[in-house]
């Protein structure tokens, strides 16, 4: 039985690794400049982006991919402070086998308000083809506007990705707007969604409604609400949970 060996080989590979976090961090994070026959035809995409990489990835092969999508606050930022997003330490600390990507949106009072499909469809085609990625093992993640981004990204695009793991989302062009998006086109996709009891920023009765949506269809759907957790803290309480880790690269896109 393949299946089940290679299942069984992944899983102990990643429990292995979640039992080092208290190593040294390794790898590196690069600042790279998208091509300007890519970059020309965003809309609120900035050029460059961050790309994470563990020193003990192997040249020669494909490796799985975490998209990490950052909240309103996030395009007025310098682009090295995502450095030390909580998604980059923990799995620096980790060692996992896996690549992290945070691109930024750009403030463009010409296009709406959230993350555009569009241009982060173009982004990932480009990650693909040119940064060692496997296409069968993307993952999506993101906060507030980046998690609205995410069920959004995933909605316009559900082949695109392995899993996904929207925290706090809010609406698509503001906190407390509604997020338009189908529950039938999101119910073959493995996500876990995240969010606070507290959150007094994007509350969470749009998401627990849109979850339940899902969960009705059969979906592959997991919900965490965190009791007496706020906007601003749910992050950490996400990514530093073990858990979360050895559930996402479990997943892969040929075994939906």
């Amino acid at each position: 039985m393949p299946f089940l060996r290679n299942s069984l080989k992944m899983f102990l590979s990643i429990t292995l690794m979640l039992a080092g976090s208290n190593r040294t961090l390794s790898g590196e994070t690069q600042t790279i400049t998208l091509p300007k026959s890519i970059s020309q035809q965003t809309k609120a995409l900035n050029q460059d982006f961050l790309l994470f990489s563990p020193k003990s990835l192997p040249e020669r092969s494909k490796h799985p991919l975490l998209i990490y999508l950052h909240g309103g606050g996030g395009g007025r930022r310098e682009l090295d402070a995502f450095k030390k997003e909580h998604v980059v330490v923990e799995v620096q600390n980790r060692e996992l086998p896996l690549k992290v990507v945070i691109p930024q949106r750009t403030v463009n009072r010409k296009v709406a308000s959230g993350w555009q499909p569009h241009d982060l469809n173009l982004f990932l085609t480009y990650l693909i083809e040119n940064h060692a990625i496997d296409p069968d093992r993307v993952y999506l993640t993101g906060m507030s506007m980046g998690g609205a981004g995410t069920w959004f990204w995933a909605n316009h695009s559900p082949k695109r990705f392995a899993a996904i793991a929207p925290i706090a989302a809010g609406g698509q062009t503001g906190p407390k707007d509604p997020l338009i998006v189908d529950p039938e086109q999101l119910k073959t996709i493995p996500i876990w969604a995240f969010h606070g009891s507290s959150d007094k920023v994007c509350p969470h009765q749009q998401i627990q409604d849109l979850v339940e949506k899902i969960k009705q269809r059969n979906g592959l759907i997991r919900w965490t609400l965190y009791d007496n957790v706020g906007h601003g803290n749910i992050v950490s309480r996400v990514y530093q949970n073990d858990e979360f880790y050895k559930w996402l690269l479990h997943q892969n896109r040929t075994e939906r």
